[in-house]
């Protein structure tokens, strides 16, 4: 993947996966989500299809197997969500010492 490959689309708040949002109006509403700005758009769903993106070069899933595959962890101070492998030991040894930050603002996340 190059550091310009647009991984998702945004407009009017919303995001769009790549190929809902290669539909969108090439306006100056739309933008794109380039690939050198991934850890950010990890968790976030499209508005059209509900897929969710995932970390670790999963990319767009099916939002019945995010639910399904992975963990969620929750941050209580700004409310981002963040997807977890169910095999990262890391994140779950965290989670069980209270320890998970939130990717965004760095305060505590409820894993759930």
């Amino acid at each position: 993947m190059k550091a310009w490959d647009v991984l998702a689309y945004t407009r009017d708040g919303a995001v769009y996966c790549d190929d809902c949002g290669a539909g969108l109006p090439d306006d100056d509403e739309t933008g794109a989500w380039f690939a050198d700005d991934e850890e950010s758009l990890v968790g976030q769903t499209c508005n059209t299809c509900t897929a969710c993106y995932m970390p670790d070069g999963d990319g767009w899933t099916p939002h019945e197997s995010a639910v399904r595959d992975y963990r969620w962890s929750e941050c209580q101070a700004c409310g981002t969500q963040r997807p977890w492998q169910r095999a990262d030991s890391r994140a779950r040894r965290a989670a069980l010492c209270g320890q998970l930050t939130c990717n965004n603002c760095l305060k505590p996340a409820v894993h759930f």
